[in-house]
């Protein structure tokens, strides 16, 4: 689980990096951050684990299907510029607290397991 951490961290720190240097940290409020395009092996790898993993339950273009499955298109969690928290989501997943209205609340299940590096 350190190398997990180690590696979400270098991810925030490549995603400031983009900041800093599309100049939004330098005092331009108005620049936009470089934009990151993946080449296209990684987009293609990306979208066999989606439809693979993810899909069936966020749907196919990421519209989610509430209350099951949030919508991960256009969700804040997920376009932060730092990829920490969606990361740990998918190695670790994550269930809301149960409450008395609602004691078995839907969750995610980890990924941890099942994805690897390659």
């Amino acid at each position: 689980s350190d190398l997990i951490f180690a590696i979400c961290d270098e991810i925030t720190v490549l995603n400031l990096g983009r900041v800093l240097a599309a100049g939004t940290a330098a005092g331009d409020a108005n620049a936009a951050p470089a934009k990151y395009e993946p080449p296209p092996q990684v987009m293609e790898a990306g979208k066999e684990l989606y439809d693979k993993h993810c899909k069936d339950c966020h749907g196919d273009q990421g519209e989610g299907h509430e209350p099951a499955a949030p919508a991960l298109a256009g969700n804040r969690a997920v376009t932060m510029p730092s990829a920490v928290n969606p990361i740990r989501m998918v190695l670790f997943g994550g269930y809301s607290p149960g409450t008395a209205s609602n004691p078995r609340p839907f969750g995610m299940p980890p990924f941890s397991l099942t994805l690897s590096d390659e």
